[in-house]
């Protein structure tokens, strides 16, 4: 058997995003300024869906909720998956000090919001609820901007 071809300084990750729906609207967030990539023009003060990483010991469903109550402090109920996206993150540095190139599989989730008030992680300057029509005035994350652009041409309101 052969083995998969993965450059030593590459890694592939997955992470979730949730469309939390309410009253026809979409919750954005808006990324503070970021000192640690040199990417950070790519992310500075851009929108984005919440959501991040999946971590190796959790389910898809666990991590989306994990991540939208750690990013807003709400509940949400995850109806189904939407859409599927990628994009590449060139020195992604992880906790341990490494430092590669990744190539991120984005998964979106279509959520209902069920209930809480939204409280900022430290990740975020403002959130906003936002319909289809104002949300393709943002600046979208490159970590949203798939998702949303598919979200754009398919998904009716």
């Amino acid at each position: 058997m052969e083995y998969y071809n993965l450059k030593k300084n590459d890694a592939f990750m997955i992470s979730v995003k949730a469309f939390i729906r309410k009253e026809n609207k979409i919750l954005m967030f808006k990324t503070t300024s970021s000192k640690s990539s040199k990417e950070t023009g790519k992310w500075n003060k851009r929108w984005h869906l919440p959501g991040g990483l999946l971590e190796f010991d959790e389910t898809i469903e666990e991590a989306l909720a994990r991540e939208v109550m750690e990013e807003a402090n709400i509940e949400v109920w995850i109806e189904k998956i939407f859409s599927a996206g990628d994009f590449k993150y060139k020195g992604f540095i992880f906790k341990d000090g490494r430092k590669l190139n990744v190539r991120i599989i984005t998964l979106g989730f279509m959520c209902d919001y069920r209930g809480g008030e939204i409280v900022l992680s430290e990740e975020h300057q403002a959130y906003k609820w936002v319909t289809k029509k104002d949300l393709s005035k943002l600046t979208i994350a490159p970590d949203s901007s798939d998702l949303i652009n598919k979200y754009l041409l398919y998904q009716k309101v």
